[in-house]
């Protein structure tokens, strides 16, 4: 007996023929709206790329929300603690101790080595803190 619903192999190739051009046609828009939102002219970049990170926290928790500001600003008293261990160490050795340009520039990275050790126990003794407190 013949079921009704088989199609024969002439309608299937054709069925497929146009299953294959729909797919191209989705493939194409997929990578054109990819394109487009890549060189999308009103997209953000740089600073404001940072706002729009922040603005992501909108629906976060508030312990992500901490997390996240104390990576912020850990990070940015971090660089701010190296540039300055680093020139202190330097105007120490020219200004403080009249010292010539390549021993103060030593001494910049002594004192810079030392500013970032200080600053990554403190980091450490930071984090067990937030670990301590997360734990109960």
């Amino acid at each position: 007996m013949k079921d009704k619903y088989a199609e024969s192999p002439k309608q299937k190739e054709i069925r497929e023929a146009q299953n294959k051009i729909n797919l191209d046609r989705i493939r194409s828009k997929i990578a054109k709206a990819e394109y487009a939102e890549l060189t999308n002219p009103k997209k953000k970049v740089g600073v404001s790329g940072f706002v729009n990170d922040v603005k992501s926290f909108a629906g976060k928790t508030q312990d992500e929300k901490n997390e996240f500001k104390f990576v912020l600003t850990y990070g940015f008293g971090f660089i701010s603690m190296m540039f300055l261990g680093f020139l202190s160490g330097y105007f120490l050795g020219v200004y403080g101790l009249e010292w010539d340009h390549t021993s103060s520039l030593v001494l910049s990275i002594v004192v810079g080595s030392g500013t970032v050790i200080g600053e990554t126990i403190l980091l450490v003794i930071r984090m067990t803190h937030m670990e301590e407190n997360k734990a109960f």
